[in-house]
């Protein structure tokens, strides 16, 4: 009864998401949506998701990534994930396009293409959001479109004059700061939660490396970060452990010798 429970309060929200889907996206995008609903309740969870605990790595700790590695996002979305958790299953399988997403691909149409924000689906969507007075990203009116939107091109000149910076002093909590990304069975990363507009401008703007949190490791992936810290020297190490001695998630428990040279 609670899981029927908790499934159906989220039923009203994704009715309201679904036409707001199909209206600025039109019926394949809807279809997606749906499907990602029936993914995502708790009822079907434990197929993607059949293995928990937490990683060795302390859960706000900061790793530095090429943006350019994170080309995909992993549909599998949990609203109440804490960062540094261990997840066994297929949800690093489920995976699509980054630049699928509307914020993305509105914000490659404005910085590369020269589109008016207006003309942007995230435009649309921001003020089909705000038509009836409801709050969404801090605005509560189509008046204050213009200053939201603003504020990227605000960004985007910052990041490209200055750099790409950390978004705050990290604390204790569970809140991802910065662009929050899953690594999959393989060590792919996935771009999964926060800092899509950050993401987004350091690719257009070529940043070469970034600040980003981990939320989700496939177990897979665990095990070979636990290899390398268990070994005592390189060819101990299996050759397929080897390839992946640079990877940004394991140079902090990777001997230094034992680096490959780029």
């Amino acid at each position: 009864m609670t899981v029927v429970k908790k499934v159906g309060s989220y039923v009203p929200w994704y009715l309201y998401r679904m036409g707001e889907i199909y209206s600025i996206e039109g019926g394949t995008a809807t279809i997606k949506g749906i499907t990602d609903f029936i993914r995502n309740r708790d009822i079907l969870r434990r197929y993607y998701v059949n293995y928990r605990y937490n990683s060795d790595v302390n859960r706000y700790n900061i790793i530095q990534a090429d943006p350019f590695m994170i080309t995909k996002e992993v549909r599998y979305k949990d609203r109440y994930i804490s960062p540094g958790v261990v997840y066994d299953g297929p949800w690093d399988q489920l995976v699509s396009d980054f630049t699928d997403r509307i914020i993305p691909r509105s914000l490659i149409n404005h910085f590369e293409n020269g589109v008016d924000w207006k003309h942007t689906k995230y435009y649309q969507k921001m003020k089909m959001r705000v038509r009836y007075g409801r709050e969404y990203r801090g605005c509560s009116s189509i008046e204050n479109l213009p200053k939201y939107f603003e504020s990227y091109d605000k960004l985007f000149e910052h990041i490209k004059s200055n750099g790409y910076e950390l978004t705050s002093d990290l604390e204790e909590g569970d809140k991802i700061t910065e662009v929050g990304v899953s690594i999959g069975r393989k060590g792919k990363l996935y771009w999964q939660r926060e800092g899509q507009h950050r993401l987004m401008i350091a690719q257009i703007l070529g940043i070469e490396k970034i600040p980003v949190q981990v939320t989700i490791r496939h177990k897979k992936w665990q095990a070979i970060r636990d290899r390398i810290k268990s070994a005592d020297r390189l060819d101990a190490l299996d050759e397929e452990i080897v390839q992946h001695l640079n990877h940004p998630d394991l140079v902090d428990i990777t001997p230094e010798p034992w680096l490959l040279s780029e």
